[in-house]
């Protein structure tokens, strides 16, 4: 493909994470490990739950691209024991 192309796709992935706060996960992830005594949970207590929600959601992440086969294609690995099995609800 053209490298127009190229960078015309990069550009719009760079916009859309930075609209949907990408760069500010990492501090979202320290303030969900963080206490919640501690002030910024305090001072914003909509954003140090909205942490928490987001690094529980991280946590059960049991699906993920990793690696290749001999043909070069990739692997997707699947981690049952990460998911919240309900043991007592029809799926």
């Amino acid at each position: 493909r053209p490298l127009e192309y190229s960078m015309e796709k990069l550009t719009h992935v760079m916009e859309w994470r930075a609209e949907e706060g990408a760069p500010d996960m990492i501090n979202l992830v320290k303030l969900a490990n963080g206490p919640a005594s501690a002030p910024e949970a305090t001072e914003d207590p909509e954003r140090f739950t909205k942490a928490k929600a987001m690094v529980t959601s991280l946590n059960y992440g049991s699906m993920y691209w990793h690696g290749m086969t001999k043909d070069g294609r990739p692997i997707l690995w699947l981690r049952t024991n990460r998911k919240p099995w309900y043991p007592d609800v029809d799926a």
